[in-house]
C-alpha cells in the first residue's frame, strides 16, 4: 500500500466524485487536508467482514468486490464508497471489500471521519442518504413486494362486515 500526499490539484479529484460534488470550494480544501489518498494493488483486502472497522474508503479509481460469506453483494466503482457503518455505529464490518484491480482510494481514520460532520455537511447528507438507499435495497430484497389488490382475492361485493369477515375465497367460513 503506498500513500500519497495531495498537492491542490487533489482538489479536482474531490470535485468530480459524485460524494463530494456539492461541496464548497472550502469544504475541499478541508476535506483534502483530513483525507489520504492510498494505491492499493489487485486482490488486496481491504476490510473483512467481522472484523472492526477503523476506515471510510471512497474509490477513486479501480474497482472492489464486496461479498458477505462469500456471497456477492456489490460491486464498488469510482465514486462509491465503504465502511462508514463501522464507524457510525462502532459494530463490526458487516462484509469483506477486495480490490479487483490496482486501485486508488480516499481514506479517512474514524476520527477524520467524524471530523467530516462538520468540515464539509454536504459530504455528511450524501453519506446519509446512500445509507438510506442501501436499507431500502435491502429491504426489498428481504421483503417481496406486497401482492397487489389484482393478484390477490378480495369479495366483489360485501353486504356488510360480517360477511367480509366470515367467508374467505373459497365461500367456506372462515373463523377470525
Amino acid at each position: 500500500m503506498q500513500i500519497t500526499s495531495r498537492p491542490s490539484p487533489w482538489i479536482h479529484t474531490l470535485e468530480r466524485l459524485p460524494l463530494f460534488s456539492a461541496c464548497t470550494p472550502r469544504e475541499l480544501h478541508r476535506l483534502a487536508a483530513i483525507t489520504t489518498e492510498v494505491d492499493v494493488e489487485a486482490e488486496r483486502v481491504l476490510c473483512r467482514e467481522g472484523d472492526p472497522g477503523d476506515e471510510f474508503f471512497v474509490v477513486v479509481d479501480g474497482t472492489a468486490v464486496a461479498t458477505r460469506e462469500g456471497v456477492v453483494l456489490d460491486i464498488l466503482h469510482p465514486g462509491s464508497f465503504f465502511g462508514e457503518l463501522a464507524l457510525l455505529d462502532g459494530g463490526p464490518r458487516t462484509a469483506t471489500v477486495t480490490a479487483q484491480i490496482p486501485m486508488r482510494l480516499l481514506v479517512l481514520s474514524r476520527r477524520e471521519f467524524d471530523r467530516v460532520w462538520s468540515v464539509a455537511p454536504p459530504v455528511a447528507k450524501s453519506i446519509a442518504t446512500e445509507l438510506a438507499r442501501r436499507i431500502r435495497v435491502a429491504d426489498s430484497r428481504r421483503h417481496p413486494p406486497a401482492i397487489r389488490r389484482s393478484d390477490a382475492w378480495y369479495p366483489r361485493r360485501l353486504p356488510n362486515l360480517r360477511d367480509a369477515l366470515t367467508y374467505g375465497p373459497s365461500g367456506h367460513s372462515v373463523h377470525c
